[in-house]
């Protein structure tokens, strides 16, 4: 009778475990559609932009900078003129850069020069001294996941940059074999309990946590006025890794 029981509970429980690779396996497939349409989207709002937007913009530099060859030298307006074609110039770059990254497929591509890539960009303009480590033997993440930690990743580097007032930014990527972690720390002033949600009408923490929670991640916020800020998000291997 008890050899019974043991072989009963051990069917039930391997059930149980079937069960959830089975759900696991369909909630991982309903993310990678998701993601596929996301990219879909992405390349046409891209291809709308460079049509559109981005050719106008293009356009009006290249009638303004005209008007600026037609300037007297000596004109006082036209260092001013000269200065903002310059800025205006590099709107557009950007804006083609990020335009380009729209349409590129993020298979195959490195999470951590991606996110280097970002800080360096940011650093021109700020003082804080960047600093992204890697543990473990990097593997190769899901399409959907690397594209979600990614943009989790980007807009967490912006806000360290650009309002932390930080001296030391540090990122952390470790490839465990139980889990995926991003660690991202810096040294700045924290953020007051009440922004920790975000700003009223911004996107950019609600949408860290609507993208860890639509990855079935765990993302902490340690903050604290003057303390600095620590996010970190935890995502198991079987969830993570290809």
């Amino acid at each position: 009778m008890r050899a019974s029981a043991w072989i009963l509970a051990g069917a039930a429980l391997l059930g149980a475990v079937a069960l959830h690779r089975y759900c696991l396996r369909v909630a991982l497939r309903r993310r990678e559609r998701v993601f596929e349409a996301r990219l879909a989207e992405r390349e046409r709002i891209a291809r709308d932009l460079h049509d559109s937007v981005l050719q106008s913009v293009q356009g009006l530099i290249m009638h303004f900078h005209r008007i600026a060859l037609r300037t007297p030298d000596d004109a006082p307006t036209r260092p001013l003129m000269q200065e903002a074609l310059a800025l205006a110039t590099e709107v557009l770059e950007e804006s083609r850069d990020k335009a380009g990254d729209m349409r590129s497929s993020v298979e195959n591509m490195d999470l951590a020069a991606l996110l280097g890539s970002h800080a360096r960009r940011l650093s021109v303009h700020h003082t804080s001294a960047f600093s992204l480590k890697v543990e473990g033997q990097p593997r190769k993440l899901r399409a959907p996941v690397l594209d979600e930690v990614l943009a989790i990743g980007r807009e967490a580097v912006r806000n360290a940059f650009q309002h932390a007032g930080a001296c030391h930014i540090d990122v952390l990527l470790r490839y465990g074999e139980q889990e995926f972690e991003l660690d991202l720390a810096d040294d700045g002033a924290g953020i007051g309990a009440s922004l920790q949600n975000g700003r009223p009408g911004h996107w950019g923490i609600p949408g860290m946590r609507a993208r860890a929670a639509e990855l079935g991640a765990i993302l902490l916020l340690v903050t604290a006025p003057g303390q600095g800020t620590r996010w970190r998000l935890r995502l198991t291997a079987d969830l993570a890794y290809e």
